[in-house]
């Protein structure tokens, strides 16, 4: 008898949000393509080396690939921004963080919803605390959060 997934994974999903073929992401972590197609199908379970190699080919992390976690960069991106435009308490402490840790440059989102490459970059590059991904650091404990402010800012 087949063994029965408990959770859905977001192997294919992301493939193909970030337009990669079956061939390379299989050429990238070193399998065949139908290797990953049996993943993307749940028929095959990822060694623990392989879903690493997978969330740092598509830049999220491995909880969020397996589908445990439904934050993302983006989701994370939003509530920075909109800690930036609110013009509470939260916009110096941004401010001070950026002051004290001598950047000179601010983001520039145009709104709540403004995730372009760039000012994702921005927040990557000056927050990556808050961000995975390539550097394995872990956002679960601002994940309810998170949800409540991508809620807040799709309605």
């Amino acid at each position: 008898m087949p063994k029965k997934k408990i959770y859905k994974n977001r192997i294919k999903e992301v493939r193909k949000a970030k337009k990669f073929s079956l061939e390379e992401v299989g050429k990238a972590i070193g399998v065949g393509n139908s290797t990953i197609s049996r993943y993307e199908n749940g028929d095959r379970e990822p060694s623990f080396e392989n879903w690493k190699k997978l969330a740092y080919f598509f830049d999220v992390s491995v909880p969020y690939l397996q589908g445990l976690t439904g934050v993302t960069d983006e989701d994370i991106a939003k509530c920075l921004n909109k800690m930036w435009l609110d013009g509470s308490g939260n916009k110096i402490w941004l401010r001070d963080y950026l002051t004290a840790s001598n950047i000179k440059d601010d983001p520039h989102p145009s709104g709540l919803n403004d995730v372009t490459k760039s000012t994702l970059d921005y927040w990557k590059n000056h927050f990556s605390f808050l961000f995975r991904g390539k550097n394995n650091l872990q956002k679960d404990i601002f994940e309810d959060e998170i949800k409540t402010v991508v809620k807040e800012t799709t309605r």
